[in-house]
């Protein structure tokens, strides 16, 4: 009795350090996609083109622009958080490209942006909220910008 009890603690130990394993590694995932947003947000207080660039997809399109920071003073990242029906409708925006869903993540982001002067809503003064749609190539390749939009 007390060898098949043992027997069942051992497997139940497996079992959790697996699970524990792989949220671990979901973290990490998300993490490492917090943190390119976070570099994006630097970039444009840096008034850096080449992070700027380095932090997104290229899809042929020059999505860097001096408006982007004309009168920026500071902009500070309030909150990112996961969202997963964002991220959903994100794919089904993708038709036609055969990508694993692994691949894709959508954050909501809060930041207060402090421009002098502003030429658009979406350049202008105090907490805006954005999605962000980031995607990579395989499962360890870094995460890129794909896609953000004002909501």
């Amino acid at each position: 009795m007390k060898k098949g009890i043992i027997i069942g603690l051992g497997i139940v130990a497996v079992v959790v350090i697996v699970a524990l394993s792989a949220y671990n590694g979901m973290e990490e995932e998300t993490s490492d996609a917090e943190a390119v947003i976070q570099e994006y947000h630097q970039g444009l207080l840096d008034r850096d083109v080449n992070a700027l660039q380095g932090l997104q997809v290229n899809r042929g399109e020059n999505t860097i622009n001096d408006q982007m920071w004309d009168g920026l003073n500071n902009v500070e990242v309030l909150s990112i958080q996961e969202d997963q029906e964002a991220k959903d409708w994100y794919i089904g925006q993708r038709q036609g490209e055969d990508e694993d869903p692994e691949n894709i993540l959508a954050f909501e982001v809060q930041a207060n942006f402090d421009y002098e002067n502003y030429a658009s809503l979406y350049y202008m003064s105090g907490v805006q909220k954005r999605m962000y749609f980031l995607v990579r190539e395989k499962e360890n390749s870094p995460w890129l910008i794909e896609y953000i939009k004002l909501i």
